[in-house]
């Protein structure tokens, strides 16, 4: 593992320019060996000057994609911005991305809505609600529709009885 030129001078790497301590003992799955300095002081690895950098990824206006950490699905920290401007996310509710950018947290691009939702607004999604709707109408087998929407007689079956897409009237 290469030395950071910023750990080997001891200066916290949040910008700060504080001296950091040195590491008691060594954590080599932390990467800390003893007698080396710490990469941040302590609470300094959450603090960025910047918190967002400004993109244009092709929504309809710029994203706010995250400087901080993001999780192994590459969400950032969006609903604790939501939740500290708009307050607690309903049960059973969930913030969807119009922008389609998890590391985004820009509030005008979330929407708090159903799960169900937020799976159907995916980019995977084939159907759309009038798709779903023309299903239960329709008077054709359910293998004829299962071929005309490219999905299974089985998903045909579970939306016309409403165990799927139950939440659609």
């Amino acid at each position: 593992m290469e030395a950071n030129l910023s750990t080997s001078v001891g200066r916290c790497e949040c910008g700060c320019g504080g001296i950091t301590n040195t590491a008691r003992q060594s954590e080599p799955g932390r990467g800390f060996r003893k007698g080396d300095h710490r990469r941040y002081l302590r609470g300094h690895h959450r603090r960025k000057r910047v918190r967002y950098k400004v993109e244009d990824r092709g929504w309809v206006t710029e994203c706010y994609i995250t400087t901080l950490a993001t999780n192994n699905w590459g969400y950032g920290p969006h609903r604790r911005e939501w939740e500290r401007v708009h307050g607690p996310i309903g049960a059973g509710m969930t913030l969807h991305h119009e922008c389609e950018q998890t590391d985004c947290i820009r509030l005008d691009h979330l929407r708090e809505v159903t799960q169900a939702e937020n799976s159907r607004l995916g980019s995977n999604t084939k159907l759309t609600n009038e798709d779903v709707r023309a299903i239960r109408s329709s008077e054709e087998t359910q293998d004829a529709l299962a071929r005309r929407y490219g999905i299974s007689q089985g998903q045909v079956s579970r939306i016309r009885s409403r165990r799927s897409w139950c939440d659609l009237e």
